[in-house]
């Protein structure tokens, strides 16, 4: 099964998506910002990357080249 991280600066519309996608059978991780997602991303190794593209202090896009 997949493994995925979510950004999303937003914390309800975070929980809601990591309760959906961990409900459907994947293993999900969620960051409520880029820097937090990017520490993620450090220690550990994930199928698909789901970013919010507007977030503050780094967009989704810089999320993704740095990744």
């Amino acid at each position: 099964m997949n493994k995925i991280l979510i950004v999303e600066d937003d914390k309800n519309t975070l929980l809601g998506l990591v309760e959906i996608l961990s409900e459907e059978g994947y293993e999900v991780e969620g960051a409520d910002s880029a820097k937090k997602a990017l520490r993620t991303l450090q220690k550990e190794n994930f199928d698909i990357l789901l970013t919010e593209l507007k977030m503050p202090n780094m967009s989704g896009m810089v999320l993704y080249d740095r990744s």
